[in-house]
């Protein structure tokens, strides 16, 4: 897994994650946290790893684009 160091100018013009997500992401989230007892933040930040990895070594087979789904 590829990991990143996070400096102050890799977050300037984003805005938090969350707030894009539905209500029904925002629950498998929480039950993450329950069973992992890791802050929804760190899970973002290691689903975001995770998926890189994943596209990085498959390729993009969504055509570019904007959602994985």
């Amino acid at each position: 897994m590829t990991e990143y160091i996070k400096t102050e100018d890799d977050r300037k013009g984003y805005q938090w994650p969350a707030s894009a997500l539905t209500v029904n992401e925002m629950a498998i989230l929480n039950n993450w946290r329950k069973q992992t007892k890791t802050p929804i933040n760190e899970l973002l930040r290691q689903a975001v790893v995770i998926l890189d990895d994943i596209i990085k070594k498959n390729g993009d087979k969504n055509g570019n684009k904007k959602s994985v789904q």
